[in-house]
């Protein structure tokens, strides 16, 4: 089986999967996010982004919304702000992401982050 018809045919069932509600529960859906480089956060909630064993660059960018809350990102021993419809680029082993005031109620902020360079470990 090609390569194209193996990722085609995991999205399918991934798609299917979200669309029957299987996906109920929220570590499901944080892996699905994060596969696709995205996260969700809520109020009192914080996602990571990446965990290294070298400093790795990464883009991370906040999804624009009327609530003007920034995204609080804590990358090492350093903590940065991105707001909503911005993207930053941070230079880190460990990065991790939440929000930076109150959201409104049943509010996620959504964003994504994409590796833009880094070692070869995971």
């Amino acid at each position: 089986m090609s390569k194209i018809a193996m990722i085609g045919g995991a999205a399918a069932l991934g798609l299917s999967l979200l669309a029957s509600n299987v996906l109920a529960d929220e570590n499901y859906d944080d892996l699905l996010l994060h596969s696709v480089g995205e996260f969700a956060v809520a109020n009192g909630d914080s996602k990571i982004v990446a965990m290294h064993k070298t400093d790795h660059d990464y883009r991370i960018c906040v999804r624009n919304s009327e609530h003007g809350v920034p995204l609080k990102v804590m990358h090492d021993d350093r903590t940065s702000l991105v707001y909503p419809g911005d993207c930053a680029d941070f230079e880190a082993k460990e990065i991790s992401v939440a929000p930076d005031g109150k959201l409104p109620s049943d509010t996620l902020m959504i964003g994504r982050y994409e590796r833009l360079s880094g070692g070869d470990d995971s």
